[in-house]
């Protein structure tokens, strides 16, 4: 049975992030969405950072690809826990984003609703040089620190 390998991408509109313990350790999800693609169909993809054992033949599950009704494309994978503080950092740092995933399509089943992802990745486009150094957010607090400790200039 041959498999086919596709790769799809969709750029990121919003993402969401959250944070919890449970007894087995921390779990971190991040969902990201897509533009309205048509009709109010979109990509969502809900990542899932957790202790894992990558020896799996794939990183997660793409669900609806073929559109072939209104419900979203779904995605939901999983990634280690060491990759979310990079993952994080490139979601609220960078603009715009896109996310690309690789999947499987087993010929003797091509219309499965269900198929395999064997990897994915998030990207930013062209940027300038260092602009991931220079956070925004730190410049406007120096420049209200004057403010905040009642000196004037």
């Amino acid at each position: 049975m041959p498999i086919t390998v596709k790769t799809e991408k969709f750029t990121v509109e919003s993402y969401e992030v959250s944070v919890s313990q449970a007894t087995d350790g921390l779990r971190r999800t991040v969902s990201l969405t897509s533009p309205d693609l048509s009709h109010g169909i979109r990509f969502n993809a809900v990542i899932l950072f957790f202790k894992t054992n990558f020896a799996q033949p794939s990183v997660g599950h793409a669900n609806n690809l073929a559109g072939a009704n209104f419900d979203p494309r779904s995605l939901t994978l999983w990634g280690d826990n060491t990759l979310f503080d990079g993952l994080y950092a490139v979601l609220s740092t960078e603009a715009p984003l896109t996310f690309e995933f690789t999947y499987e399509v087993d010929s003797a089943l091509p219309n499965e609703d269900q198929k395999d992802v064997t990897s994915y990745r998030l990207f930013s486009g062209r940027g300038t040089p260092g602009d991931f150094e220079k956070p925004t957010r730190l410049s406007v607090l120096t420049n209200l620190q004057p403010a905040l400790t009642g000196d004037s200039q």
